[in-house]
């Protein structure tokens, strides 16, 4: 090993750690000009490819992954970073194919292995998926991101104790994963234990407040349970965090009709309406309106529900012409 490469990239390493990156980078790109072998340059190329991603950069980093592959196909890394960055970008045909690459080079490269069964799923592909998740588990029995996502799939057929203990496993080993506490949520909910269920979804909002949907399902218990006031200060507090999220607001005004406010009601229904306009047709069938629906302003959705209806027509008459 050349001895001025290995020292510039030693002082490379440093910086990072230290999180002078810039340094870093400058120290990796020196030692690049006295590096000698192929190894050498894959794994200096990795590094700043790495930083680049890190920052945000992904076009120049994408440029120093391409870089590697074109001087050692075989470096794997290279080829699961692309896929990575593809994959954010939604282009998951490209990412998949990367990711089989990487695999074929390193069969038990469980990170590309679990970014695959993931697409696959995305895509409704879930035997094979299942197949992949499995394939970690064989590989690392812990593996708490692949016990989650089986079980959520478990979950979904209605397998609940299987599913119950596959995401008990995936909590055992990282118990601030805060996806697995809301599966555990969806799960105990759906076996009868509410109670517990709601301290999963709790924990799910600490760990990760910008996750609607944990505030979504606990508002949905207390409705069922007819404690509204409950469900109106929980949907609060996800809207505080989530002010975009369309169904908090639809939950809130279920709760706050059912409660006989019919302002607050249907201030939240014109916010939720505003900001998914198909809920149009939920909102004027939904029984939670009862109360409100000879409200002037209720009324006027009515108007505008039998206008669009008439256009939808209109247009069906046009097509079929």
């Amino acid at each position: 090993m050349n001895r001025r490469m290995r020292n510039y990239r030693l002082m490379a390493e440093e910086f990072y750690l230290e999180g002078k990156v810039e340094k870093a980078l400058a120290f990796y790109k020196k030692a690049l000009k006295f590096s000698r072998t192929r190894d050498d340059n894959s794994l200096l190329l990795f590094n700043i490819g790495v930083i680049l991603t890190e920052q945000g950069r992904s076009e120049d980093a994408m440029n120093y992954y391409k870089k590697i592959i074109e001087i050692n196909p075989g470096y794997h890394d290279a080829y699961y970073q692309i896929g990575v960055m593809q994959e954010d970008r939604e282009e998951y045909d490209e990412a998949i194919s990367n990711y089989k690459t990487a695999l074929k080079l390193e069969s038990n490269d469980t990170m590309s292995m679990y970014n695959l069964a993931n697409l696959y799923d995305i895509q409704g592909e879930g035997e094979t998926a299942r197949k992949l998740y499995k394939r970690i588990l064989h590989l690392e029995p812990g593996h708490p991101y692949t016990l989650n996502n089986l079980g959520a799939m478990l979950e979904a057929d209605g397998r609940y104790r299987e599913a119950y203990r596959l995401i008990k496993r995936s909590l055992i080993a990282k118990d601030d994963f805060f996806m697995a506490h809301f599966n555990m949520g969806v799960v105990l909910k759906a076996l009868g234990e509410s109670d517990k269920a709601l301290e999963h979804y709790q924990t799910a909002i600490s760990l990760k407040p910008k996750y609607h949907y944990s505030y979504l399902n606990m508002s949905a218990i207390y409705i069922e349970r007819e404690k509204y006031n409950d469900a109106i200060e929980i949907l609060s507090k996800g809207i505080e965090s989530n002010p975009k999220a369309h169904d908090l607001y639809y939950n809130r005004a279920c709760s706050w009709a059912i409660l006989g406010d019919d302002k607050m009601a249907m201030d939240d229904i014109e916010i939720s309406m505003k900001m998914h306009p198909p809920l149009l047709k939920w909102v004027i069938w939904d029984k939670d309106f009862d109360t409100i629906r000879q409200t002037e302003r209720f009324k006027n959705l009515t108007v505008m529900y039998n206008k669009t209806q008439g256009k939808e027509e209109s247009d069906d008459n046009s097509q079929n012409q």
